[in-house]
C-alpha cells in the first residue's frame, strides 16, 4: 500500500465517522434474545450489551459462533468473550445455527445440528442443504447495528469449531464487511485451500490445539461425506500467508505465552495486516478441542480480542447506506449477477454456486447506474480523482428488513481520469483493473443538472451476492446505491419499485 492510498484511506473513515448510521432505538446493558427472518427461514441469535455502554459512542461489535451439536447458550457460557466484552467495552453477538430440534431449535439432542455450513468438511444437515450463512451473518450485524450504536468499520467474528470453520469461511467470503477474524479449533474448511480468496489482505489469528482428537491438527481424514481432506492447522496458516502476500517464508515472529503454548506470526503483509497461529494444548473433557480451557490458563478470548481490534475495514463502503447524500430527480439501475447466461450452467467462474461470488468469480456480471437532474454539486466537491481523490461505489440490497452491502467497488486516482472543461471528471479503463469500474462520468452542476454515472463488469468486479437463489436484489422491495468519494461527497440513489427482477438480472428506475 502506498503513502498516499493510505492517507485516502484515512481520509475515508475520518469523513464517514460523521455519517455513519445510527441506530433508530438504543439497547441498554444487558442481555437480548432477537429473531430474523433470512432466506425466508427464522433464525436466532443472541445479543450480549456491555456494562458500560450507553449508546453515545460507536462501539465494536463481536459475532461468536457456537460449534457442531452446541448452541448460542452454551458459547455464551463457554467462550469468555462476555467477560471481554465488559471490560473492553465491545457488543458481542452469539448467532444460532441451523438443524436442531424443530420443538427446541436451540436444543444440541440433533445428531444434524445445530451446525453452520462452514466450508468442505464440516458439519451435519448444514453441508447437504446448504445455507447462506455468511449471507446471515452480514445480515446479524446490520440488525444489530439498527439497535444500537455500532462502529460498523469494526466487526468481528470469532468461533469454536464449527464456528470456527465458519469464522474462516467469512474471513474467506466476506472480508468487505468484517474487519479482522479469530477462527478456534478448525482451519480453513475448503479442500482446495485455493477456494478461499479473499477479496482484500485479511488479518487472522487462529488457536489450534496440539492434541485436539476431533479435529486434528495435523489435518486429514475426518470422515466428510464428499472425500474432502482437512488441511492441518499449518497448512491453513500458511494459506492465509500467501493470500494476504506477506514477505517472509517464516513466521516474523514466535513467542511463548504460556510453557505449551505457541504464537507464530507473519507481520510484513499486504495493507499492514498480520497472519498468526496459537498453538495450545486444550484439557477440556480429555479430547482437548474445546480451547477456552487450556493448559496454561490462557485468556484466549482477550489474545483474540488484543489481536482483532487492532483493525478496521479499508472500505467507505459499510453494512448500511450512509446518510445525508446527494439525490437526483431521476436514476436508473442495471445489474447482471452471478448465474447469469454468459456463466456457465448457473455456476460462477470460481465454481460456487449463485450468491457465493467476490472478485474474479464472475466474468459476467455487470452493474450500470445513472443519476440525472442531481442536486447542486460543485466541481470542487468533486475532489481531483486524477491526483488525489478516492471513489467507493457501494450497492445495498434490502432483506430481512436489513439493508445487506452487496458489492463493493473502489476506484482509487490515477491516470484513467481526465477532466472534462470545467464541467467534472470522467474515468474509463476497459480492462476494469479498478474494482471492475470501466467508466464513471462525475458532472458537476446547479440543482438538477448535476450527473452521476457508473458502469462496471468483467472478472474484476465484486459480484452482486444473492442472498437467494431466487432473486438476484430486491426481496424486500428496497435497493440503495452510492458512490462516496473521500473529499467528504455522496450520491445515492434508492430504488423501491422494479421493472425486472429475477435471479440473475434486475432493473428499475425511480418515479
Amino acid at each position: 500500500m502506498t503513502l498516499r492510498t493510505s492517507l485516502i484511506l484515512i481520509a475515508f473513515a475520518l469523513m464517514l465517522s460523521s455519517q455513519t448510521p445510527t441506530a433508530d432505538a438504543q439497547l441498554a446493558p444487558g442481555a437480548y434474545d432477537r429473531t430474523l427472518a433470512y432466506d425466508g427461514i427464522e433464525r436466532l441469535y443472541s445479543i450480549h450489551v456491555p456494562t458500560a455502554y450507553d449508546g453515545t459512542t460507536a462501539v465494536p461489535l463481536v459475532l461468536d459462533f457456537h460449534g457442531y451439536l452446541s448452541n448460542k447458550g452454551q458459547q455464551y457460557g463457554i467462550s469468555g468473550f462476555k467477560a471481554v466484552s465488559d471490560l473492553e467495552g465491545f457488543i458481542v453477538v452469539y448467532p444460532q445455527g441451523l438443524f436442531g430440534n424443530p420443538e427446541n431449535p436451540i436444543g444440541s439432542n440433533n445428531p444434524h445440528g445445530p451446525s453452520w455450513n462452514s466450508g468442505d468438511l464440516c458439519c451435519g444437515d448444514a453441508i447437504a442443504q446448504d445455507p447462506d450463512d455468511v449471507g446471515f451473518a452480514r445480515a446479524v450485524v446490520s440488525a444489530v447495528a439498527l439497535e444500537a450504536n455500532i462502529d460498523l468499520r469494526r466487526a468481528y467474528v470469532t468461533g469454536l469449531s464449527n464456528g470456527g470453520a465458519l469464522s474462516q469461511r467469512i474471513s474467506c467470503e466476506a472480508a468487505d464487511a468484517f474487519a479482522a477474524s479469530a477462527p478456534f479449533a478448525f482451519p480453513i474448511g475448503f479442500d482446495p485451500l485455493s477456494q478461499c480468496q479473499p477479496s482484500r489482505p485479511f488479518p487472522t489469528l487462529a488457536f489450534a490445539g496440539v492434541t485436539d482428537q476431533l479435529v486434528p491438527y495435523g489435518g486429514g481424514d475426518i470422515g466428510a461425506d464428499n472425500n474432502a481432506t482437512l488441511a492441518s492447522a499449518q497448512q491453513s496458516f500458511a494459506h492465509w500467508r500467501d493470500v494476504n502476500g506477506c514477505v517472509s517464508a517464516s513466521p516474523d515472529t514466535t513467542t511463548q505465552p504460556g510453557p505449551t503454548s505457541t504464537c507464530a506470526q507473519y507481520t510484513n503483509c499486504d495493507d499492514g495486516v498480520e497472519v498468526g497461529l496459537c498453538s495450545v494444548t486444550g484439557v477440556a473433557n480429555g479430547l482437548g478441542h474445546v480451547l477456552y480451557a487450556n493448559e496454561d490458563s490462557l485468556n484466549l478470548a482477550q489474545m483474540a480480542w488484543d489481536f482483532m481490534s487492532q483493525y478496521s475495514l479499508p472500505s467507505a463502503c459499510l453494512a448500511l447506506p450512509i446518510s445525508g447524500c446527494k439525490e437526483g430527480g431521476k436514476a436508473v439501475l442495471s445489474v447482471r449477477g452471478p448465474g447469469d447466461d454468459s456463466t456457465a450452467s448457473g455456476q460462477n467462474a470460481g465454481g460456487s454456486a449463485a450468491g457465493r461470488s467476490g472478485p474474479s468469480d464472475c466474468p459476467g456480471c455487470q452493474i450500470k447506474w445513472k443519476l440525472a437532474k442531481g442536486d447542486d454539486t460543485s466541481l470542487a466537491s468533486l475532489g481531483d480523482p486524477r491526483s488525489t481523490t478516492q471513489y467507493a461505489l457501494c450497492l445495498h440490497d434490502s432483506r430481512s428488513q436489513v439493508p445487506l452491502l452487496q458489492s463493493t467497488i473502489i476506484v482509487g486516482p490515477g491516470s484513467e481520469w481526465v477532466a472534462t472543461g470545467d464541467k467534472g471528471y470522467k474515468f474509463t479503463d476497459s480492462s476494469g483493473q479498478k474494482g471492475g469500474a470501466t467508466s464513471i462520468i462525475l458532472r458537476a452542476g446547479d440543482a438538477g443538472r448535476a450527473k452521476i454515472a457508473v458502469k462496471a463488469g468483467g472478472t474484476q468486479l465484486d459480484a452482486p451476492k444473492s442472498a437467494s437463489a431466487d432473486q438476484l436484489l430486491a426481496a424486500d422491495g428496497e435497493v440503495t446505491i452510492q458512490l462516496i468519494s473521500s473529499e467528504g461527497e455522496c450520491w445515492s440513489s434508492t430504488f423501491t419499485s422494479t421493472r425486472k427482477s429475477s435471479a440473475t438480472k434486475f432493473k428499475a428506475k425511480t418515479p
